[in-house]
């Protein structure tokens, strides 16, 4: 069996992962303080996109990691190695998080009562499992992972769609028509739903966050398909003037509730354009500082809740009970700085250690051969 070469990466991808991670954080220290309207941290209301970004990019990662992967292992093979990969990359750090709530709840007083649904056996071994998302509880533990479990029954389902996609669309000489066909009914489909169910928004957590993620994540999927005929030709002023747009666009919804619906569908085509390493945004994000941000992401994202309730409960306990506008802006900012602090710790000394552990697990070298160089982190 051959190895597939690796896909080139993609630093502005990275980066806007950050992004929307950094984006995830400021609209939660928005709800400690909603009443407040402090500036900059009220624009970000509409925070809660962030996760739309993740799962769409999610959708078009995955295609561009492992669609040359499928082609040359087998089902069966590729299935166990996809899913070990993904296992691996998520769920050492969401225990991490999981076990860290659970001693919050043990021996922080005040913090269980806060949220006393919360906190349940049964929603202790749905978590465990990776499931406390799929429709059996609401919000749980580690509030935030509902996410991760959104996620990781997309990447149980990613195998099948693969395989679907490569048995019935790229095998036909029509396949960029049927991607925008199989584009237009999901898109259809999600926006009915949204109408039926009156949202204004794309959906929630629980079984409104199981249609984000499924909806999110094949748009993503089958915008990598068609990547090349959604965007102006790179080195042109058009290419950068509709990558402007877009990222004008994605704000205006982001900032602007009147227009939360031109987010996912700006989002998606700006991730294709961003995808081609060309232009004046994909260079702005490729700066070190963007992709170390990303890099950083999930460990970002899976500890900002946690450091935020802890403020909570110190605050109510009197311990930071400011309010001046000064102080509360001091709060909001400490809470994003102990946020990225806890990130920087743990994405070095649990994320990454625990995910290339789990990788080399079950993998045996010849005799004599050299250790392989770590793999970059996808």
């Amino acid at each position: 069996m051959s190895t597939p070469s690796r896909p080139d990466a993609i630093p502005a991808l990275t980066a806007i992962r950050g992004i929307a991670a950094l984006v995830v954080v400021v609209f939660h220290v928005h709800e400690t303080f909603p009443k407040d309207d402090l500036f900059v941290v009220s624009w970000f209301r509409n925070g809660g996109f962030g996760v739309d970004l993740f799962f769409v990019l999610s959708g078009f990662i995955m295609a561009h990691v492992y669609m040359r992967q499928s082609r040359v292992d087998g089902f069966a093979a590729f299935a166990t190695g996809f899913l070990k990969a993904r296992l691996a990359r998520i769920y050492p750090l969401h225990l991490a998080t999981l076990l860290a709530t659970v001693a919050l709840v043990l021996w922080l007083p005040g913090f269980a009562p806060r949220y006393q649904t919360y906190f349940g056996v049964d929603s202790f071994v749905l978590n465990l499992l990776l499931m406390q998302n799929w429709g059996f509880i609401g919000p749980s533990w580690n509030m935030v992972s509902w996410s991760i479990s959104a996620e990781w029954f997309m990447y149980l389902v990613f195998p099948l769609l693969l395989w679907a996609y490569a048995k019935r669309v790229s095998s036909s000489p029509r396949s960029k028509q049927l991607a925008f066909s199989l584009m237009a009914v999901l898109a259809g489909t999600y926006v009915a739903i949204i109408v039926s169910r009156g949202w204004n928004h794309y959906g929630g957590m629980s079984s409104g966050g199981m249609v984000r993620v499924f909806f999110e994540f094949v748009l993503g999927f089958l915008v990598y398909q068609v990547r090349d005929t959604l965007h102006p030709p790179p080195g042109t002023m058009r290419f950068e003037i509709y990558g402007a747009a877009l990222v004008a666009l994605a704000a205006l919804a982001l900032f602007d509730r009147r227009y939360w619906h031109v987010f996912v569908p700006a989002i998606a085509l700006l991730i294709a354009t961003l995808g081609t390493n060309r232009g004046a945004v994909s260079q702005a994000l490729s700066r070190r500082a963007a992709v170390y941000l990303g890099e950083i992401s999930f460990s970002l994202y899976m500890w900002h809740w946690l450091v935020i309730q802890i403020h909570n409960v110190l605050r109510d306990a009197g311990t930071l009970a400011v309010q001046d506008r000064a102080g509360l802006y001091l709060q909001s900012a400490s809470m994003v700085a102990l946020s990225l602090a806890a990130a920087a710790l743990s994405h070095p000394l649990i994320e990454k250690p625990a995910r290339e552990w789990i990788n080399r697990t079950g993998k045996r070298r010849p005799p004599g051969a050299r250790r392989p160089p770590r793999p970059q982190a996808s």
